[in-house]
């Protein structure tokens, strides 16, 4: 039996460098989603998975849910990597949604910062990013959050908020919840 594998989906580059970091860190296993061969997850104990906010319907859950069925004792890991206006809870909410509620409980979420470097970004990400920064320019920048101010103020630049201190709460339960 083996322990860890780090499995990611990246479109722009973020979700790469967090898996990079969780692989190094836990001495894991580590390959792109894309090249996933079902039949090989069921040798380890713990899997997580990374993914990029724009990419989280993208997790193939019928993998994780033949996992779950299958072995009782693999723990999931999730990360979503974001620089938008999106909740850990709504992202949880999604995913779990689409998993029986005795699998849940073996499921653990975390959100990482992201990067955004505007002139690499598809057209329909770009397109999509510009409705959400229409939207929130509407809000009176009293009742703005902070994360509101960020985006409307970053809009269109690079910036990169990856940090990798945000893995810490994974690596720390990947190493503490083992069974």
């Amino acid at each position: 039996m083996k322990d860890t594998l780090v499995i990611y989906k990246s479109i722009y580059g973020s979700t790469k460098k967090y898996a990079e970091w969780i692989r190094d860190e836990l001495k894991a296993d580590f390959i792109g989603i894309d090249d996933v061969n079902p039949d090989d997850l069921y040798e380890y104990d713990n899997i997580i998975i990374g993914v990029p906010v724009f990419a989280a319907k993208s997790i193939r859950m019928s993998i994780i849910k033949k996992l779950l069925l299958k072995r009782e004792d693999t723990r999931i890991f999730v990360f979503f990597v974001s620089r938008g206006q999106i909740s850990h809870q709504d992202l949880y909410l999604d995913l779990s949604r689409r998993l029986r509620k005795d699998m849940r409980h073996r499921l653990k979420s975390y959100v990482f910062p992201g990067e955004i470097n505007y002139v690499k970004l598809s057209l329909k990400h770009k397109a999509a990013l510009g409705i959400v920064f229409r939207h929130l320019k509407r809000i009176v920048p009293s009742k703005r959050d902070e994360e509101t101010q960020k985006f409307i103020e970053f809009y269109g630049k690079h910036v990169d908020f990856t940090d990798k201190k945000a893995i810490w709460n994974l690596i720390a339960d990947c190493r503490t919840q083992k069974t």
